[in-house]
């Protein structure tokens, strides 16, 4: 039997509560497949019901949170007005470890060390991926309906796909639904890389995208990791690298991209406008990409 959800009548004493919650170096192990990641809370949530509100408000003060490697203190609100979600969120970090933070919470059944894969023939027909399930374009409307997101964290570095990025900044929003990458920067192999990017989910399904990247260097450690891990490398990897392939050095320039579409694929393959990169003391380093 399926349990029943409680009435606007139950949940209305919650909405009257006022109040704080303070956490002082608050410590806990999270479960994962293969061992327990340490968490660790410090700071204080303080909620009060605005005048004419039907919920309550809440503030984020010196709100710190550690998972493992990763340390982040946050500062920001989440209010109601007239029954619309808006957060406000601002954030530093000495360290955002993605690769600890997703190495734990993929599957056990992702976790195949190289040695214990199954031999592939190159004659092999690849897999064919199943089919993405048609987005449901008024359900997505009705959630981002009324909510509005704003963020801007400063992270002096992050790990990613084993790359390391220094002095990260991120600033987002999302309105109207609309989300809207304000900045993405930060120091890469001894360059830095800017972006920015428009993304409607609604309605047009359109996308913008903006790089600048300075210094940069190709080291043949970037290209290989840049070819597997988180989806902004991957991207990189196949908007820049493809027209570059098996060559080092210090790359420079910058793309103005368009696209429409549902998944990461069809913003990939339908994107269109300037790509315009230089590579300096460029070196060779897999001929067999230029030999048919």
């Amino acid at each position: 039997e399926g349990v029943a959800a409680p009435s606007p009548l139950e949940l209305a004493p919650l909405a009257e509560l006022e109040g704080s919650v303070a956490f002082k170096s608050v410590a806990a192990k999270l479960p994962g497949p293969k061992s327990a990641l340490p968490v660790k809370l410090d700071g204080a949530i303080i909620w009060a019901k605005p005048k004419g509100e039907a919920l309550p408000s809440a503030t984020l003060k010196g709100f710190a949170l550690g998972a493992g490697r990763t340390d982040l203190t946050l500062e920001g609100t989440i209010t109601t007005k007239n029954s619309l979600l808006n957060v406000k969120l601002t954030g530093k970090g000495s360290l955002v470890d993605l690769d600890e933070l997703q190495a734990h919470f993929k599957p056990a059944s992702d976790q195949v060390p190289a040695t214990d894969k199954p031999e592939v023939r190159p004659d092999a027909p690849k897999p064919v991926a199943p089919p993405q399930a048609a987005l449901d374009e008024g359900a997505l409307a009705a959630l981002l309906e009324g909510k509005s997101v704003q963020a801007d964290l400063t992270l002096e570095k992050v790990l990613a796909s084993k790359i390391e990025v220094q002095n990260a900044r991120l600033a987002f929003n999302l309105k109207g639904g609309v989300a809207t990458l304000e900045e993405l920067s930060g120091l890469v192999s001894k360059g830095t890389v800017k972006a920015s990017a428009m993304k409607s989910f609604v309605g047009t399904r359109e996308l913008t995208f903006k790089t600048d990247v300075r210094d940069l260097e190709l080291t043949q450690d970037l290209v290989n990791q840049g070819a597997s891990g988180s989806w902004i490398l991957a991207l990189v990897r196949d908007l820049v690298y493809k027209l570059v392939p098996g060559v080092t050095g210090t790359m420079g320039g910058k793309m103005d991209l368009a696209s429409r579409g549902i998944n990461p694929q069809e913003l990939i393959e339908g994107a269109k406008g300037l790509v315009d990169f230089t590579v300096k003391d460029a070196r060779v380093t897999n001929p067999e990409h230029f030999v048919k």
